[in-house]
């Protein structure tokens, strides 16, 4: 029994590491425009979700008995619950305590401008870090001898999208709920708008319909354009905040699906450590186990409503 139950999580656990490796490298072959499916976020928020569930269930099975609630449905019921809640207080903590949020928000607006953009490269998400202003002003003095600053934009881009938990960005900017960082996102394009040639792969990558020459009339448009100017701007704001709303809405619904994803296997692996420990009926059972597995993920999802209401009640 003891050897079978080791094969199946030395199984598991070499699908799960291949999991993340495969997705790792997909990640970078898509930040480099080699590929442009999204195989690394199917695999982070599907395959390796499903893995450790298995290997949860997998390991209830082989070293728990099976066992129905019993005259203890109260107790059975009650520590569902229990474990459910655990999972959300435990992510949240781990969610103050590391810059999770922040780390996820500027690679997620990375990869969104690379899949907007005609030509992925790191000089898009370099040119908002400017327009955000969130690097000095010598950094953004051109590192051309043409005079353009796509060189000194590819650096900076480069330098901030790294996939880390301590960079640039992490803990500050980025580190915002979706709808506030859209805000000033959106805040920072529009006043990059007013210099169309220095944020021109940022604004065609926003509004891929928007000629790069009519970018051109945008600079003129500060000392007196004519109406073509004009329209030009007004397409290009129109573009600009449909693009905004589409990131929020992209940037809010993948953390929470991540989050509860996290929270549905998360609560299986307390109720099995409670299960563990607990050499009572009816938590000694792998039906315990189950059960949280099933239902404990809906007291997880339901207690981080709960708390996100609390936490903009007092905002």
């Amino acid at each position: 029994m003891e050897q079978a139950l080791a094969v199946v999580l030395g199984v598991l656990g070499a699908v799960a590491v291949a999991a993340v490796g495969f997705a790792a490298t997909a990640g970078r072959r898509r930040r480099f425009g080699i590929v442009r499916v999204p195989v690394d976020r199917w695999a982070f928020s599907g395959v390796l979700p499903v893995v450790l569930a298995v290997g949860v269930a997998v390991t209830a099975a082989f070293q728990l008995p099976w066992q129905g609630p019993g005259a203890s449905v109260g107790r059975f019921a009650a520590w569902v619950v229990v474990c459910g809640v655990a999972a959300m207080v435990l992510i949240e903590t781990v969610k103050r305590l590391l810059p999770l949020r922040g780390a996820y928000n500027r690679r997620q607006v990375a990869v969104w401008l690379d899949d907007r953009s005609r030509s992925p490269r790191p000089a898009v998400f370099g040119q908002l870090v400017r327009a955000m202003e969130l690097v000095s002003a010598k950094g953004e003095r051109p590192a051309n001898d043409d005079g353009s600053r796509d060189l000194a934009d590819a650096v900076v881009g480069e330098r901030w999208r790294q996939v880390t938990f301590a960079g640039p960005g992490v803990g500050g900017a980025f580190n915002l709920p979706a709808e506030h960082l859209s805000a000033q996102i959106g805040a920072a394009v529009e006043r990059a708008s007013r210099h169309g040639t220095q944020y021109a792969e940022l604004l065609l990558a926003l509004c891929p319909d928007v000629d790069r020459e009519d970018l051109h009339m945008l600079d003129d448009r500060r000392f007196g354009g004519d109406s073509g100017s004009s329209a030009v701007a007004a397409e290009l704001s129109y573009g600009i905040a449909t693009a905004i709303d589409q990131l929020q809405i992209r940037l809010a619904g993948r953390w929470r699906h991540y989050l509860q994803v996290t929270a549905w296997w998360l609560t299986g692996l307390i109720a099995l450590l409670v299960a563990l420990a607990d050499g009572s009926a009816p938590l000694h059972s792998a039906a315990f186990v189950v059960a949280a597995l099933l239902f404990g993920g809906f007291f997880a999802w339901l207690a981080r409503d709960l708390s996100a209401a609390i936490e903009r009640l007092r905002r």
